[in-house]
């Protein structure tokens, strides 16, 4: 998005990673306390989530535009 929706849609974005990211971390901290197994994330880890979120929202952006087009043009 541009403008304001779209800072908006980013800041909600930014929000979500960082609620996944203390997820991940306290879900973490409870696989050491309970199973005393270490369990690391690297950034590389974050970035694949990063892109395949990207991917499944050019996915889905396209298929919302192709039902605009249908609806617009007539099935």
């Amino acid at each position: 998005g541009e403008g304001e929706d779209g800072a908006a849609i980013g800041s909600a974005v930014s929000s979500t990673f960082a609620i996944i990211q203390q997820s991940v971390i306290s879900a973490s901290d409870q696989m050491l306390e309970q199973l005393k197994r270490h369990n690391y994330v690297t950034p590389t880890n974050y970035l694949e989530l990063v892109t395949g979120y990207k991917e499944l929202l050019a996915e889905k952006r396209k298929e919302l535009g192709d039902a605009a087009d249908k609806l617009s043009n007539g099935l």
